[in-house]
């Protein structure tokens, strides 16, 4: 297990105040998880003869994490519910375990790889082929999460792109980020998968504007508000045709005004309150120079956007 990235030091007080924005918003995303954790703590003894109950459990377990984290595994028909036999067949509570922490502890290797689950395809589509279901390796990831009471890394989009941002690599898939997300968890010492997880989150969300489960709606409704204002006053200068307000944007536009807001005017939670936010995301931009993008006004971002029908 090799890397070539630089461990910043500073990483340590990112997510002791990950930890610690947490406790300061009681956001959302911790309490979906209090929830999911609940269902995991229900028990049912696996029985290879009379297994229906256990594979009903852990389709009610996977429905509950495709909720909370918008993992969209409807996209194909009867996926979860595959997936639950899938997982069932593995065996019991402890073998499951170790499935997963098989792959975790060599997930580089061709032969450990196509062993695991993370290899096979749920479900399928409308149009019936040999193999047209889906990868689900991020509701996986998150049910080996729960199923290992946090001691195992969440691997989504959002996780993966703040994990490149830490460490300055591209990441091609799973086996790449479970290999990198290992060597850094050695390098923070005493800080586990569950720590990680909060800290990639968080980033994530940040960088993105991305606001709506890290505040209560009544904080919310100030940042927008404000947000909308910073923006009115930039479409000021702009030619008429493409003067845009906040109403008419997209919802990942207005998100993306909303990271220019909170990065180019000071102290916005701090006004709210909201101490440790501000804190993440000052001491967040003092150590990422590309948090955003760089030398470009929000017009233009929509102007290209227009253009190449892309969202931000």
């Amino acid at each position: 297990m090799t890397s070539e990235f630089n461990f910043n030091e500073n990483y340590t007080d990112l997510i002791d105040l990950a930890r610690e924005v947490s406790n300061e918003t009681r956001i959302g995303y911790s309490s979906n998880k209090e929830l999911i954790k609940k269902q995991f703590k229900t028990n049912v003894s696996y029985n290879v003869n009379s297994n229906e109950n256990v594979v009903s459990n852990i389709y009610m377990r996977l429905s509950l994490i495709d909720y909370f984290y918008s993992t969209n595994m409807g996209r194909t028909f009867d996926s979860i519910y595959d997936m639950s036999k899938k997982i069932n067949n593995i065996g019991d509570v402890e073998k499951q375990k170790e499935h997963f922490n098989k792959f975790l502890k060599n997930p580089m290797d061709k032969e450990t790889y196509e062993d695991s689950i993370f290899s096979k395809q749920f479900g399928y589509r409308k149009k019936i082929k040999e193999k047209n279901g889906i990868h689900a390796q991020s509701l996986l990831s998150k049910y080996a999460y729960f199923l290992l009471d946090g001691d195992y890394p969440i691997y989504d989009d959002l996780a993966k792109k703040s994990m490149e941002q830490l460490i300055s690599m591209k990441i091609k898939n799973i086996k790449s980020f479970y290999d990198q997300i290992k060597i850094l968890k050695e390098e923070l010492k005493d800080n586990s998968y569950d720590d990680l997880d909060r800290l990639l989150w968080l980033l994530g969300k940040v960088k993105k504007g991305s606001y709506s489960l890290i505040i209560n709606r009544e904080n919310y409704e100030k940042l927008y508000i404000g947000a909308s204002e910073w923006f009115t006053e930039k479409m000021k200068s702009q030619n008429d045709s493409f003067k845009k307000s906040m109403k008419e944007l997209s919802s990942s536009q207005i998100n993306s005004v909303i990271a220019y807001y909170t990065f180019t005017e000071a102290d916005i939670f701090k006004k709210m309150e909201l101490l440790k936010l501000q804190e993440f995301l000052d001491k967040a931009k003092s150590i990422f120079e590309n948090l955003l993008p760089q030398e470009k006004s929000v017009y233009l971002i929509i102007k290209e956007n227009k253009k190449n029908s892309k969202s931000l």
